[in-house]
This record gives structure tokens, sequence and C-alpha cells, in this order.
């Protein structure tokens, strides 16, 4: 029996993911060059044959990962002129500025970039962080608190970064993040005589509720 093989997506999606999901294991390692390799594999992906509109539906979805993932990889390598370039990016993708303000906090804080406007621009977006629940995105939301506060504090803005650790603290909490759970009580720790009584009170409650 000849032909094309039957399978529930097209071949087109199992090829890419592949490569995106080795990708971002790439990146978590802190390989970068070896993850760009990654993304350029399912940057374009018009060469695969038998391609129907579904197939081409896809294959514009990994054009655009592709797209936001060079970015990402690029400022965490220290490409970091490319930042303004990438704002205006995810300005006209909204679905990615959770991601993408993630990147943005992490490069800020490792290359020691201000990024208070960035900030402002996206601020009605990060306050509606809170009310993401699929796991990536949750994973996403408490990544961004634990930069923000690791920011904010390098800042000199000592309340809004422990304010920052205590949302990321209760994120941890919640999702039962220990190692970043574990990072966020250090942190308070390190500024607790920085706090107000109320952030004191909500650390404590925090670790209570952690306990029961």
């Amino acid at each position: 029996m000849g032909g094309i093989l039957e399978t529930e997506r097209h071949l087109v999606v199992y090829y890419g993911q592949g490569f995106l999901l080795k990708g971002l294991a790439l990146q978590l390692q802190e390989r970068y060059e070896e993850a760009i390799s990654c993304v350029q594999e399912y940057a374009e992906l018009g060469w695969f044959k038998f391609r129907d509109e579904l197939a081409e539906m896809e294959i514009e979805k990994f054009r655009g990962w592709a797209k936001a993932n060079h970015y990402t990889l690029n400022l965490l390598m220290g490409r970091t002129e490319l930042l303004s370039e990438y704002v205006n990016h995810l300005a006209n993708n909204p679905p990615e500025i959770l991601a993408g303000m993630f990147t943005i906090m992490e490069t800020a804080n490792r290359f020691g970039l201000s990024v208070d406007d960035v900030l402002e621009r996206f601020s009605k977006d990060i306050a509606c962080f809170q009310d993401y629940e699929d796991p990536f995105s949750l994973t996403r939301h408490l990544h961004f608190r634990y930069h923000i506060a690791i920011y904010q504090l390098h800042k000199g803005r000592i309340a809004e970064g422990i304010a920052e650790t205590l949302r990321c603290l209760a994120l941890a909490s919640r999702m039962k993040e220990q190692e970043k759970f574990q990072s966020c009580v250090a942190m308070f720790w390190k500024y607790r005589h920085s706090a107000s009584d109320q952030q004191i009170n909500d650390f404590q409650n925090i670790l209570e509720g952690r306990k029961k």
C-alpha cells in the first residue's frame, strides 16, 4: 500500500513540534546557539509536500512562534538592541505578551536594563496576568513575578519589590512550586526589616496556608 502516511495531524506539525520542544529544552539549559538552530528548522516549513489548507495554517503558526522565539533567544544572549523591536512585536501580537514580559524581565535583570517604560506600556495587560489558569501561562506568570520582584528590588523600590515577592510567593504556594517558593521566602527574609506590618502579615498568612 503506497500513498501518504495517515496521522491525526499533518506531518508538518509533528516535524515542527519536535524542533520546537527541543529548542525550548535547550533554552532552559541556556544553550542558546543550539536553540536558535532548532528555531531555524521550524521557521520556514513551506518545503513540505502534500500541503493542504490546514497544513498552511500550521506552517504559519510555526513561522510566528519562530519569530517570537528568535527574539527571545537573541535577547537572552545579550542582543539588547532588539528590545524596542520586540516590544513593538508584542504590541502587535497581544497573546504573546505574557511570555514576552517574562523574557524582557529576565533580560533586564541579566544585563542591567531599565524597562520601566515597557512595564508602563503593558501595565493593563500585566494586570490581567492573574486571570490565566492554564499550566503554561501560570508558569510564565510565576517566572515573570519572580523577575519583576528582583527588578524592583535592584532598582531600590523596596516596597514594590516586596509586594511583587509576595505575589510570586502566593502563586508559587498555589502551584506547589517548591524551588520558587523557597527563593521568594529567602528574598522576603532578606528585606523583612523594610516590610510593612501588612506585608509581614501577608507573608505569615501565606506560610500558614502552605502548612495546611
